[in-house]
């Protein structure tokens, strides 16, 4: 199999893992296994402290130097609250104000939301094709909210808004955690932002910490959102994207927004109206269309330097 195709195919598979994952959240709340501040706190504390064993057992210095610059202090802080804590909160909210299905399409507004915090950063309007972005992903917000039904929303404003906010959330850890990252590696960083970032949600919600009831079926469903939609997939997703390319990747991650759709309507007799249809084609559309573009435009780029190489030879 050859490398492009090995890194597609690990993607999709880490997108379908996160597919199942999103959908078992879903049911867990359906057999009112766990509240959303158990949820979020137990698999942020189990994948921080796995991933911080694995470090330890790589013996990665990073783990321990990373506290030395209190800019990456800072740095890990916002992530671990911002891009862990509120990133796993706001989507798991979401499901339980809603489904799962309308939380993966509201979450994937994210990349509209870096554009425009990109664009602002470089204080310049957005392009054409950036424009166009904005645009489908207002249309297919609207569409998912009301049904395509003016005056009237489809989904609880509390839906709505954990919604929005887990994009806003996403887009954010998008953005500023590069510099970090790229410092002191993703597992590091990402051990520690879990384990901190299962710290916080354990203390906002202690409360309901205190009250889990554990029973085999919940296990079960811990189990499967910490390995299916944490630990394996993300493996999985780094390693495709190095085969790939980011660009590849974020199109093809389209698809966990549609294995969740497709899982719920046959686990759960979720039904879509055609507004939702649009709505979810319109979001899609707003990340993949631009990012089949860019890549196009990349390769023919390539092939045109790689021409004018060799007419000077």
């Amino acid at each position: 199999m050859k490398t492009e195709q090995k890194g597609t195919l690990f993607v999709i598979i880490s997108a379908l893992m996160w597919g199942v994952s999103g959908v078992t959240v879903q049911y867990s709340y359906m057999q009112n296994y766990f509240t959303t501040g158990q949820i979020v706190g137990v698999r942020l504390l189990t994948t921080g402290v796995l991933l911080l064993i694995y470090n330890l057992m790589k013996k990665d210095a990073g783990i321990y130097r990373i506290f030395k610059d209190w800019r990456d202090v800072l740095g890990l802080a916002f992530f671990s609250i911002v891009g862990m804590a509120g990133v796993q909160y706001t989507f798991f909210a979401t499901v339980e104000e809603s489904n799962s299905p309308t939380a993966s399409i509201l979450q994937f507004l994210y990349p509209v939301i870096v554009l425009f915090i990109v664009t602002r950063q470089q204080r310049r309007m957005p392009t054409g094709l950036e424009s166009f972005r904005i645009a489908l992903a207002i249309v297919g917000t609207f569409l998912i909210a009301t049904h395509g039904q003016l005056g009237s929303l489809a989904i609880t404003k509390e839906a709505l808004g954990w919604g929005l906010a887990s994009a806003m959330c996403m887009a954010l850890y998008t953005v500023y955690s590069k510099r970090i990252v790229a410092k002191w590696g993703t597992w590091v960083v990402n051990g520690w932002g879990m384990f901190f970032g299962g710290i916080v949600i354990a203390l906002i919600s202690h409360d309901e910490m205190r009250e889990i009831q554990w029973s085999v079926g919940g296990v079960v469903c811990l189990w499967v959102i910490v390995l299916m939609g944490t630990l394996i997939p993300f493996g999985l997703y780094l390693k495709g994207v190095l085969y790939v390319g980011g660009i590849k990747a974020s199109a093809l991650c389209c698809i966990e927004t549609l294995a969740i759709l497709v899982w719920a309507v046959i686990l759960f007799g979720q039904k879509l109206e055609p507004g939702d249809v649009a709505g979810i084609v319109c979001i899609i559309s707003a990340v993949v269309i631009p990012a089949v573009l860019e890549q196009r435009e990349k390769k023919k780029k390539n092939c045109l330097d790689m021409g004018n190489v060799i007419s000077s030879d």
